[in-house]
C-alpha cells in the first residue's frame, strides 16, 4: 500500500516512511473477553445457576451474543426490574477498574506517538468508559482523538479520519475482531490483526487484515518496518 506520509522518521534500523495516524480498538488494548467472562460470572451468581466454564463461554458467547447467550443458559427474565444485559453492562462499568492494558499496549501508543504518529482510540460501548480507560492508564498525552463505538464502525473511522485530517491511505488500524478490520480495509485503511479478543480463529483475523501481529511488541516492530508496498 502507498503510505502518505508528512514525514521520514528516523527509527531503528534506518529511515522509513510512516502512517499520518496510528488508530487502535480499545478492547484490543485491554483484556476485554475476561472482564466480560467476570461480568457473566456475576448474573450466574445473582440468578443462582451453576456458570459454564470459560471455555465454553468464549466459544458460545460470539455466535450467540449476550442476549442468546444468557437465555440459552436459562437466564432470561429480569431480577428485581433488571434484565440479565442490564445486569452484564452496569458490571462492566462499576468494575472497569479490573481492565488492564495488555502487555506493551502503552509502549505502542507512546512509540506512535514520539515518532510522528497521530493515534486514535476507537471502543468501549459506552463512551464515558473509553475517556475513563485512558486517563486511569495514564495515555491522555499519547493520543489525539477518541470515538465511542457502534455496530456501524466504519462510521467512527470516518470520523477520526476526518477529525485528524487524513485519508485512509495514511492510516493503520489494529483489532483483535474481524468486524473493525473489515470495516478498516473496506476504506482502504491498512489493518493489523491481533489475537485476544472473542474471536478465537487466527485464521479469520489473519484472513481480515494486511499483517498479524501476535501481541504490542511485534505490533512496534512491525511500524518501524512498514514501508510503502
Amino acid at each position: 500500500m502507498d503510505y502518505a506520509t508528512h514525514s521520514n522518521t528516523s527509527l531503528e534500523g534506518g529511515t522509513m516512511p510512516l502512517p499520518k495516524i496510528a488508530i487502535f480498538a480499545l478492547g484490543g488494548l485491554v483484556h476485554y473477553p475476561a472482564q466480560c467472562y467476570r461480568a457473566t460470572l456475576a448474573i450466574f451468581a445473582r440468578y443462582n445457576v451453576e456458570p459454564p466454564p470459560w471455555e465454553t463461554y468464549i466459544k458460545e458467547i460470539k455466535p450467540k451474543g449476550v442476549r442468546g447467550f444468557f437465555r440459552d443458559c436459562g437466564i432470561a427474565d429480569p431480577i428485581n426490574g433488571e434484565t440479565p444485559v442490564a445486569i452484564y453492562e452496569e458490571y462492566l462499568i462499576t468494575h472497569r477498574r479490573q481492565l488492564e492494558l495488555r502487555e506493551n499496549a502503552k509502549k505502542a501508543l507512546t512509540f506512535c506517538h514520539s515518532n510522528g504518529m497521530k493515534t486514535a482510540i476507537i471502543g468501549g460501548v459506552f463512551s464515558h468508559e473509553t475517556f475513563y480507560e485512558i486517563k486511569r492508564h495514564g495515555l491522555a498525552r499519547s493520543i489525539d482523538h477518541v470515538e465511542g463505538f457502534s455496530l456501524h464502525g466504519d462510521r467512527e473511522l470516518n470520523s477520526t479520519l476526518a477529525c485528524s485530517q487524513s485519508e485512509a491511505n495514511a492510516a493503520i488500524y489494529a483489532d483483535n475482531e474481524p468486524q473493525g478490520l473489515c470495516a478498516a480495509k473496506e476504506l482502504g485503511i491498512w489493518t493489523i490483526g491481533m489475537p485476544g479478543g472473542f474471536e478465537q480463529s487466527e485464521a479469520t483475523l489473519r484472513k481480515n487484515s494486511n499483517r498479524f501481529a501476535t501481541d504490542f511488541g511485534d505490533v512496534i516492530r512491525l511500524l518501524k518496518d512498514v514501508k510503502a508496498e
